[in-house]
């Protein structure tokens, strides 16, 4: 019989309870979004096997009140939106993607993205654009900003997320280090960078195929 162990973290506005098993594909739980109402929110697909394959279903999983869901699309160097007033305008998502989401109504919604702990999360950046990543769950290292850009390489030289408090931009630029700031597993970001890096959290040992961060088709 296997040994069940059960953790829970309390980090901000983002919860990840999960259960360890044997190994690390068995590991089960979710992350919990607050989305706030009448603004965007920066939030993250970290969970596998949520049953949620494109942004149409993502909507309708968090709340009739999502309005548009958007991820930087590097082949347009913009940014690729989903519209739910426009049926069409779906795409396909994954594991690890990080989305700008605008949620309309009165109220402020609680998202849990429940599944399975995937592969873990890597990505390819592309010179000289800015790219939506997610901290992957297996990077609690990472505490802050400046520890994020430091960790994918030098070319990074801006990290960027959405703030419910100011409804704006909250950016942490390399040349100004004392506009870094705490973040925590799950959250998502915009990327700059000025140089490319393939696979930046690819697991050791492992021939993984990186699929994030790169060009939206």
């Amino acid at each position: 019989m296997k040994k069940l162990l059960v953790l829970a973290l309390l980090i901000a506005s983002v919860t990840f309870i999960f259960a360890v098993e044997s190994d690390f594909s068995d590991v089960v739980g979710y992350v919990k979004y607050e989305l706030y109402a009448n603004d965007f929110n920066m939030i993250a697909l970290p969970m596998g096997d949520t049953g949620i394959t494109t942004t149409a279903e993502l909507a309708a999983a968090i709340s009739p009140d999502v309005t548009s869901i958007s991820v930087w699309d590097n082949e347009t160097h913009g940014w690729k939106q989903y519209l739910v007033s426009t049926p069409g305008s779906s795409f396909a998502i994954e594991a690890g993607d990080a989305f700008l989401v605008y949620m309309a109504g009165a109220s402020n919604v609680d998202f849990y993205c429940a599944g399975t702990l995937p592969t873990q999360a890597n990505y390819d950046f592309i010179a000289n654009d800015y790219h939506t990543v997610m901290l992957p769950l297996n990077r609690s290292d990472l505490t802050s900003t400046a520890q994020l850009a430091s960790s994918i390489g030098s070319g990074v030289t801006s990290i960027s997320t959405w703030d419910n408090a100011t409804h704006g931009w909250k950016q942490y630029l390399v040349s100004t280090p004392g506009s870094s700031f705490d973040i925590n597993i799950g959250d998502g970001f915009l990327i700059y960078s000025t140089e490319a890096y393939t696979g930046w959290n690819a697991p050791a040992g492992r021939n993984i195929t990186t699929k994030r961060a790169t060009a939206r088709k």
